[in-house]
């Protein structure tokens, strides 16, 4: 059941990010981050932050990998070093990882997906 959810969840986003709905300038990069220090305590916290990131969403968290694993809109965030740095200076004590060369559709099935949301463009907010 759990990997059924994970791999609608999958080609759902990958359908939204597909539709017209979006600008044509609009268009979405994968970020994995990983969280070395996160634990129980924080991982709300840490959660939070990255929702409230406008241009973010957030696919699926790996808890034995502890990676977060996203969604982000380019034309609002320039590159998935700024998400890192945002996250660092909120949690001083936090220390962030990029991984490079991990695909986030070879790392979904193992991890707790998040309800997929389409990355909004300014003009379909404004509606």
């Amino acid at each position: 059941m759990k990997i059924r959810l994970l791999i609608f969840s999958i080609l759902a986003f990958t359908i939204l990010l597909k539709k017209d709905c979006y600008s044509q300038n609009t268009s979405a990069k994968e970020l994995v981050l990983g969280i070395p220090t996160i634990n129980s305590k924080n991982f709300v916290e840490i959660q939070s932050a990255l929702t409230s990131i406008d241009g973010l969403v957030l696919l699926a968290y790996c808890d034995y990998l502890k990676l977060f694993l996203i969604a982000f809109d380019d034309q609002k965030i320039k590159s998935g070093e700024i998400i890192a740095k945002q996250i660092e200076n909120n949690f001083p004590n936090t220390k962030t990882e990029i991984k490079i060369g991990a695909p986030i559709s070879r790392l979904i099935k193992d991890c707790t997906a998040y309800p997929t949301k389409a990355l909004e463009t300014k003009n379909e907010r404004e509606q």
